[in-house]
């Protein structure tokens, strides 16, 4: 039984593999074992066919609801919920988990395959967006005090800022953030330390600073200095 269980599934995962260009990380009737998966392997989404019982359903929820809660993280882009109808319950609580969820008649994996494709073309449209205008915003503040590309390391600051704007919690820049953006740019992370330092050094008498940071005071570390950008940033989308 367990043979065929397992043969079923590679099955189901090549038919849906061939609908489109997909990828199935993997697909398992526990949730918990579907929800490790999806955030191992940062899914685009999780797709649950709820179980026929609603007191199954609502633990299928809850489960969600609670990884992610305690994750911390946004594990996956969506929740698709292949349903018939819309269920107030279940939108309310993965609302209060801070998921996008998608409600999507079940129906062959053939039929569905256009609709996912327009879901995440649009997805991943509204992130590039999201992160231009981010990013327009930023240079904005940073020509007002003083920091223009000019400065070598003008860059790994835009970047480094976007980078912690992604993260939901962050708790040391030198360890989180510059060995990406290092990387990146195939630099050494003393160097891309040094880069912001400086930057930080020579906006710091700048006229305009306090217009932007009136809460720091006195000079700030890097990591005080990229958090308060992305603070600003968080604050001009809910401006906007």
């Amino acid at each position: 039984p367990d043979f065929d269980t397992a043969y079923s599934k590679e099955k189901e995962k090549k038919n849906i593999e061939l609908t489109g260009p997909f990828s199935v990380v993997k697909i398992t009737d526990n949730v918990n074992e579907a929800l490790t998966a999806a955030a191992n392997y940062s899914a685009d989404a999780l797709i649950l066919r709820p179980a026929s019982r609603k007191s199954e359903y609502d633990r299928q929820i809850k489960a969600i609801s609670s990884f992610v809660k305690k994750s911390g993280d946004n594990i996956f882009a969506n929740i698709i919920i292949l349903s018939d109808s819309l269920c107030k319950k279940t939108a309310r609580q993965l609302s209060n988990a801070h998921l996008m969820y998608h409600f999507m008649a079940s129906e062959h994996w053939n039929t569905m395959a256009s609709s996912l494709n327009k879901l995440f073309r649009c997805n991943h449209k509204l992130r590039a967006e999201e992160q231009e205008n981010s990013e327009d915003k930023l240079r904005v503040i940073l020509s007002s005090i003083g920091i223009n590309p000019a400065y070598n390391g003008y860059r790994y600051l835009i970047d480094a800022v976007i980078l912690i704007n992604s993260l939901d919690s962050i708790c040391s820049v030198t360890k989180e953030i510059y060995p990406d953006i290092a990387s990146l740019y195939g630099k050494s992370v003393s160097s891309v330390e040094k880069a912001i330092r400086f930057m930080i050094d020579s906006a710091w008498c700048n006229v305009k600073w306090p217009l932007h940071f009136p809460e720091l005071k006195e000079k700030p570390s890097n990591k005080e200095f990229l958090l308060a950008l992305a603070k600003n940033i968080k604050l001009a989308k809910k401006i906007k």
